[in-house]
C-alpha cells in the first residue's frame, strides 16, 4: 500500500476539495465491537442499516431522498449529485489515470451514484472491471436505465457490478487495484468515514490505492465542535 497519508489540492475548480490517498488496511475492528450472536435475515439487516444511516445523516446530506421515474427520465439525477456532470466526471478520471490507473485494473467507485465519473472509468477499464456502490437505489437505477445505455456501456458494466449498500459493502468476490470516493466523505459523519475505510480495506489488492475528496479542518478544532 502507499506510504504515509498525503493530500493534494485540486487545481480546478479553484479551492474545491482535497484529495487524499489512504494507507490501508485500517484496524480490523474500528468500532471495538465483538461479533454479535446470531444474524438477521439479509434483507432485514440491510433495511435496518439503511434506516440507521438515514438517522445519522439527517441534516448532513440528502442521500435518502428519492427520484421518481419521470425525474430520472428527465435527467434530474445529474443535478441531484451536484451538477457539473461533465467537468467533475472527467476531472476524477484524469486524476486517476495520471496516477497509474490502467485498463487491466479492477476499479471500485465508492458512492458511484448515477455514475458521473463512472461513465468515464467504465469506458476505460476492461469490460467487467468497473464496480460501484451507493446508498441510493434510485441513483443506481438512473445509472442502469439512462447513463449506461446512453454511453453504450451495457456490455461493460453488468447490473451485478452495481450494489445498493448503506454500509459500504464492496464484497463482490474480487479485489481492487484502485478505488475512489468523490464527494462522499464531505457528507458523512466521522464514524461512517471510518466504516468506509474499514470496508474498502478488506477488498483492496496488496499495493492498491484508494483516493477520496475531503475538507480539511484546523488541527486545533475541538472534536465536539
Amino acid at each position: 500500500m502507499p506510504g504515509p497519508n498525503r493530500a493534494r489540492r485540486l487545481t480546478r475548480p479553484a479551492g474545491w476539495l482535497r484529495w487524499a490517498s489512504y494507507a490501508l488496511p485500517v484496524p480490523k475492528d474500528v468500532f471495538g465491537r465483538k461479533p454479535g450472536k446470531g444474524a438477521a435475515a439479509p434483507k432485514k439487516k440491510a433495511k435496518a442499516a439503511k434506516k440507521r444511516a438515514a438517522v445519522a445523516m439527517t441534516g448532513i446530506n440528502t442521500y435518502d431522498s428519492k427520484l421518481s421515474d419521470d425525474e430520472i427520465a428527465a435527467g434530474k439525477h445529474r443535478q441531484h449529485v451536484g451538477g457539473a456532470w461533465d467537468e467533475i466526471g472527467k476531472l476524477q478520471f484524469d486524476f486517476l489515470v495520471a496516477r497509474g490507473l490502467q485498463p487491466q485494473h479492477r476499479f471500485l467507485d465508492v458512492g458511484c451514484g448515477a455514475m458521473r465519473g463512472g461513465i468515464h472509468f467504465a469506458g476505460y477499464v476492461d469490460p467487467g472491471n468497473y464496480y460501484g456502490i451507493d446508498v441510493n437505489d434510485r441513483l443506481l437505477k438512473a445509472a442502469l436505465s439512462v447513463e449506461i445505455p446512453a454511453a453504450g456501456l451495457a456490455d461493460r458494466v453488468p447490473a451485478s457490478n452495481l450494489r445498493e449498500t448503506a454500509r459500504f459493502d464492496a464484497s463482490f468476490g474480487v479485489s481492487f487495484d484502485y478505488a475512489i470516493a468523490v464527494s462522499v466523505f464531505t457528507h458523512l459523519p466521522l464514524n461512517y468515514i471510518r466504516l468506509c475505510l474499514y470496508q474498502v480495506a478488506k477488498v483492496m489488492s496488496p499495493g492498491g490505492r484508494f483516493y477520496a475528496t475531503l475538507f480539511t479542518a484546523p488541527d486545533d478544532l475541538p472534536y465536539d465542535a
